[in-house]
């Protein structure tokens, strides 16, 4: 039990430590106790919040400057995964990002954003995030599928 307790207190200021240094800027105390409690819940939402946390972040250094972090936010709105493979995969996956960003206007080289709440809807996890001062319902899919605008901001 010792040992556990041990392990479990190694993890919490492993992840206090990290979301300090390389963290979206966000130290509050929820903040780091939602990424403690997300190492330890592998539910679909905990799934969901990690693939749009990292997104957003991604997003907001890659802006539309065709870097690596324009990238793999593309690729977490595609697929929930850094890095594709295949191309051709990743090609459309940069474009029908980009069209999906102009949808709303938000193809542009800087965002600020501020993630205010998820909720859970059958197969899929809405995050409800403020972009550059406008409010915005983005679901986020439990399959490795595109993200969409929940058609509701």
């Amino acid at each position: 039990m010792k040992t556990l307790a041990l392990l479990a207190g190694i993890a919490i200021a492993f992840f206090v430590a990290r979301s300090m240094l390389v963290g979206s800027g966000d130290h509050s105390s929820s903040s780091v106790l939602s990424s403690i409690t997300d190492v330890f819940d592998n539910s679909p939402e905990a799934k969901a919040r990690k693939r749009f946390e990292e997104f957003m972040r991604s997003w907001k250094k890659g802006g539309t400057s065709l870097n690596d972090a324009e990238q793999a936010a593309a690729c977490l709105w595609a697929r929930g995964v850094t890095a594709i493979a295949d191309l051709e995969d990743l090609k459309d996956a940069v474009d029908y990002f980009d069209r999906w960003r102009r949808e709303k206007a938000l193809y542009v080289p800087q965002i600020e954003y501020e993630i205010t709440g998820y909720r859970r809807e059958s197969d899929h996890t809405i995050a409800d995030v403020t972009i550059n001062g406008n409010p915005y319902q983005i679901r986020i899919p439990d399959s490795r599928n595109p993200m969409s605008w929940s058609g509701r901001e």
